[in-house]
């Protein structure tokens, strides 16, 4: 797992229909819980994890349609993360720090 001791604590906000999220850069990551998703949407009858990219269109706050990573089990998001991980790793000299 990652040193997470030297990043900045990160704050989350709620969205209109009160889904937290958190905005990295012009990057949103949401956590959708299953009941605030519209039963035409819902393929996964999970919580997921939307990312999804903000528009630059003059300071606007408009996301771009996203992406969704359903939370089957409590290994599902650390999942998620190793695989940002290896990636970084096989493609970056520098490599991400492991307790």
């Amino acid at each position: 797992m990652f040193l997470f001791t030297k990043i900045k604590k990160m704050k989350t906000k709620k969205d209109a229909k009160n889904n937290i999220y958190i905005e990295i850069e012009n990057v949103r990551i949401s956590y959708i819980k299953q009941e605030n998703r519209k039963k035409s949407k819902n393929w996964t009858n999970k919580d997921v994890i939307r990312i999804q990219a903000l528009r630059s269109d003059n300071g606007s706050k408009s996301l771009h349609r996203g992406a969704e990573f359903p939370l089957y089990d409590d290994n599902s998001i650390l999942k998620f993360i190793e695989a940002i991980k290896i990636l970084q790793e096989n493609n970056s000299s520098k490599k991400l720090p492991t307790t």
